[in-house]
């Protein structure tokens, strides 16, 4: 019995948390352009000049902030609960109270480069935060398939962008050229490839039969074997 008012209070923890970091986004963004510095010093304390937008820019962000959050709390409070890093960016706010900076003047660095740290932080926190609680679900969401196809894909795809930006190198092109040579000639004799250079649809260099000794019939084999040249052969 005492497991649904359980569940009703975390949700709605989640929800005001989500509403909370929607609303510190908000005000982080309409605090962007605004500055802070104290102009004077007297004796009964530190005079601030605040630099400000509009406050009906203010009003306008959170607003949106209002809006994304409704959004994300009826689809997934859990997920707008996961946004409680984000809180963080209220210090962004704190030069700019009232009363609190002229009493502890230190606070206003918190208008300066340091409030990019604090953002840096919030925003990684938020990222590690939704990473973990996507790779505890992704394999239930996709699959054994759904996992192997997405490996494929992304070794796929830096395999094809190593190939076109360094291009192959080591031993690669000398086993695609004995796949040229079963290709063309349908032997594993190499010399005649190398000489023609058969090779430059895929090396732009000079590329020299690598090998130890001619056979018994003066041809050139490679020293490398032709099992993965002959695997290579149907897609080649």
């Amino acid at each position: 019995m005492s497991a649904a008012p359980h569940r009703q209070t975390s949700r709605l923890r989640a929800a005001i948390v989500g509403l909370a970091a929607c609303e510190a986004i908000a005000t982080a963004v309409w605090l962007l352009p605004a500055t802070v510095n104290i102009v004077q010093w007297p004796a009964s304390g530190p005079i601030r000049l605040a630099l400000l937008a509009p406050a009906w820019q203010l009003a306008a962000w959170w607003g949106v902030g209002l809006l994304v959050a409704g959004a994300l709390v009826g689809r997934s409070p859990a997920r707008a609960g996961r946004l409680a890093p984000l809180l963080l960016l209220w210090l962004w706010a704190v030069p700019y109270l009232p009363y609190l900076s002229d009493r502890f003047p230190l606070l206003l660095v918190l208008a300066g480069p340091v409030r990019w740290l604090i953002a840096g932080v919030a925003v990684a926190w938020t990222v590690r935060e939704t990473l973990g609680a996507l790779m505890q679900v992704a394999p239930s969401l996709i699959g054994r398939r759904g996992v192997f196809i997405v490996s494929l894909l992304l070794y796929v795809g830096a395999g094809l962008y190593s190939a076109r930006a360094v291009g192959v190198g080591g031993d690669e092109p000398h086993y695609l050229i004995i796949t040229e040579s079963l290709l063309r000639d349908g032997d594993l004799q190499i010399e005649n490839n190398h000489r023609q250079r058969d090779y430059q649809s895929f090396f732009a260099g000079e590329l020299r039969p690598d090998f130890f000794e001619r056979g018994k019939n003066g041809q050139i084999y490679s020293i490398h074997a032709p099992g993965l040249p002959s695997l290579l052969l149907p897609a080649y």
